[in-house]
């Protein structure tokens, strides 16, 4: 059964100034504000009115774009995908495809309501849980995430939401080559003015109107709902390093005892190599106690996992190899050079964050048994990670 479309009655919008609505710098200076108007409609906070059925959507439009064969992407310089100012809404649809060197390592960043740093800045295949460029194992689709063409064909469907605006660019970072996939579709006369340039292919969709759930329950629909992008890049971790993925502080006018949330996790993707696959006995760990602490080693915390690959639902080393899954994924494996990659999704099996933040963790290896004062099991090796953890704040 399809999940449930989402709708606000008449009652759960406010109109307010685009000064009021802005966040994070607000709409910059030459959008000449919202379409020309000095005014947005925004969901009223803590509106309990909002209804999770498949009637009832006229409040809900679609809008987007598409890019075919275009030849926007010079080298080190940032092109536009989409830039869209309006009324409440989210982004629900990303598809790219291009076939030039490096394309997994073609920066994707999202402004949203005018901010000057993008909340969301990812490395093409790394935002879609994918490592070390591996396009073997295709094509697989699920829920959130796919990839269909051995040289590209990417999507994703995350929720980005935004106020009053969203502007989506790509920037190439790789050098291109005279190597060139004949079996590429051809471009139009018209588009063939630059050919050092290589062409790419894009769709992005959104709805106005539209909003976020996790497991058929409604994110609260706060003009500060976000969806974020920490990261961690190329980390070289000693052998029983406890190491932040993420380290979540509550905005300053936050308080209160961990009782009610501030946010959700959403996906964490971890790409890691090492020279043994010990490293996959870590444990991870959910501390839910203010991050500003100097030492919270005291303090309790969840354990999210029982080995590393356990935590991608995976078991024995990934003993069956790759799989994909609305949950979780193993996108690379490579025993030869312990190497690994791997996406976990959290919206079925939420992780709340409370209003006193979140630091989550890995280990670089583990005890037998998961404690801290005991010894390494089975003598993990320094390993290198890159992680990404997505997580929704609504304060």
């Amino acid at each position: 059964m399809p999940a449930p479309l989402l709708d606000f009655d008449d009652d759960d919008w406010v109109q307010v100034s685009v000064e009021e609505a802005k966040l994070d710098g607000g709409p910059s200076s030459n959008h000449g504000g919202l379409n020309g108007s000095t005014t947005c409609t925004v969901p009223q906070a803590g509106n309990n009115g909002i209804t999770l059925s498949g009637a009832g959507i006229s409040n809900v439009t679609s809008f987007g774009t598409m890019g075919k064969g275009e030849r926007i992407l010079r080298l080190g310089m940032e092109a536009v995908l989409i830039d869209h100012l309006g009324d409440p809404g989210c982004l629900t649809h990303f598809w790219f495809g291009g076939n030039f060197p490096g394309v997994e390592n073609t920066r994707i960043r999202y402004y949203v309501d005018g901010e000057e740093n993008p909340s969301i800045d990812m490395e093409l295949y790394l935002g879609h849980g994918i490592g070390f460029g591996d396009n073997s194992h295709v094509p697989w689709i699920t829920k959130h995430i796919g990839k269909v063409g051995r040289k590209n064909g990417i999507h994703n469907n995350y929720r980005i939401p935004f106020s009053f605006s969203i502007r989506v660019t790509a920037e190439r970072v790789s050098k291109t080559s005279d190597e060139v996939d004949k079996s590429i579709e051809p471009i139009s006369q018209d588009e063939k003015d630059d050919k050092t340039v290589p062409p790419s292919w894009w769709i992005i969709r959104g709805l106005t109107g539209g909003w976020v759930s996790f497991d058929g329950r409604m994110l609260p629909s706060s003009p500060r709902l976000r969806l974020h992008l920490a990261k961690l890049e190329n980390y070289t971790a000693k052998p029983l390093e406890e190491f932040n993925l993420c380290n979540i502080v509550p905005p300053d006018d936050i308080g209160g005892s961990g009782e009610t949330s501030i946010g959700a996790l959403f996906q964490v993707t971890i790409v890691a190599q090492s020279t043994t696959l010990a490293f996959l006995e870590a444990c991870m760990r959910a501390y839910h106690a203010k991050p500003s602490r100097e030492d919270d080693s005291d303090t309790p915390f969840m354990m999210l996992s029982s080995g590393l690959e356990d935590y991608f639902l995976g078991t024995y080393y990934f003993d069956s190899g790759s799989y994909q899954s609305d949950i979780s994924g193993l996108t690379h494996f490579d025993r030869s050079n312990s190497s690994f990659s791997a996406y976990r999704f959290h919206d079925q099996d939420l992780v709340l964050i409370p209003s006193t933040g979140l630091r989550l963790t890995c280990r670089c290896g583990e005890t037998e048994h998961g404690t801290k004062d005991k010894g390494a099991y089975m003598h993990p090796q320094p390993t290198t990670y890159t992680t990404y953890v997505w997580y929704y704040l609504w304060v």
